[in-house]
């Protein structure tokens, strides 16, 4: 009877021990579980910020070509004004040189 019981209180103590590690290894996973849950929480904020980088990249990538159309637009009636100015004043040259011929 005596063994018996010590072979019942060995197999309890046992058990209780199995019930004890797994109840660690429990916390553990939970504790673990926690963590990836923080992770990915994190990286999904990370992911949504980049969307909102990538979007505002965009914007200023479509602002940045608008403003160099409008740049080059202006750059060439510039060029148009400074050909034209050029050949105002190639022909008041001219002139000016036909009035001092005529003159001297």
């Amino acid at each position: 009877m005596e063994r018996i019981k010590n072979v019942i209180d060995q197999k309890v103590g046992t058990l209780r021990q199995e019930v004890e590690d797994w109840k660690e290894r429990s916390e553990a996973a939970e504790a673990k579980h926690k963590e990836y849950e923080l992770v990915i929480s994190n990286l999904e904020e990370d992911k949504a910020a980049l969307r909102l980088l990538a979007e505002m990249a965009d914007e200023r990538a479509e602002k940045s070509q608008k403003d160099t159309r409008e740049a080059v637009q202006r750059l060439q009636g510039a060029k148009a004004q400074n050909e034209t100015l050029q050949r105002e004043l190639a022909a008041v040259i001219s002139d000016r040189d036909l009035w001092q011929k005529k003159y001297d």
